[in-house]
């Protein structure tokens, strides 16, 4: 048995599944497929990601509303359809639709534009963790910025590689999907 590890976008990873280019995939924010079995592997906060040099940046609490007026970089809908949804979601209760600055295909690239003062954006909390000096980070009010990964195979393809990948996972991460 061979493994063999590609980092792909959610929206790759779905094109991927349906042509049985890959067995599994790790996808953020899945949507329903009735041709795919997804189980959540992995939760995590979505967080306002702002220049700390711009002037909302002090404030110790931010309101989705209070980006209404801010230019966005935001991810592509094809690479990353789940996470672009949530967050078109989120700024539409909000009351707004999001300025869309730019698009920006990797997540390094958006932090990159978000301390350069491009633009704000709607990121996974992970993102804290590259350590970007020049960006600052505030939860989302509510408790509605959360995203998660799921893992997911198609289900006509019984494999015995995917159930013994998944038992790893299983062991890693619990079965708490």
């Amino acid at each position: 048995m061979d493994l063999d590890l590609r980092e792909m976008p959610t929206g790759t990873q779905l094109a991927a599944l349906a042509e049985s280019e890959i067995d599994i995939g790790f996808l953020r924010e899945p949507q329903p497929d009735p041709a795919l079995d997804i189980v959540t592997v992995m939760r995590e906060p979505l967080r306002i990601a702002i220049n700390r040099a711009h002037p909302l940046a002090d404030r110790p609490r931010l309101a989705v509303e209070d980006l209404a007026e801010e230019p966005f970089v935001l991810f592509p809908q094809d690479l990353a359809p789940g996470l672009h949804a949530q967050v078109m979601g989120i700024c539409r209760r909000a009351g707004f639709s999001p300025r869309i600055m730019v698009v920006s295909r990797e997540l390094y690239t958006s932090v990159s534009l978000v301390e350069a003062g491009v633009g704000v954006s709607i990121l996974p909390a992970s993102v804290e963790k590259l350590g970007w000096r020049g960006v600052r980070y505030r939860a989302i009010p509510g408790g509605e910025g959360g995203t998660r990964i799921g893992a997911a195979w198609r289900k006509d393809r019984h494999r015995p590689v995917v159930e013994a990948f998944m038992s790893v996972v299983w062991e890693t991460v619990g079965r708490s999907g």
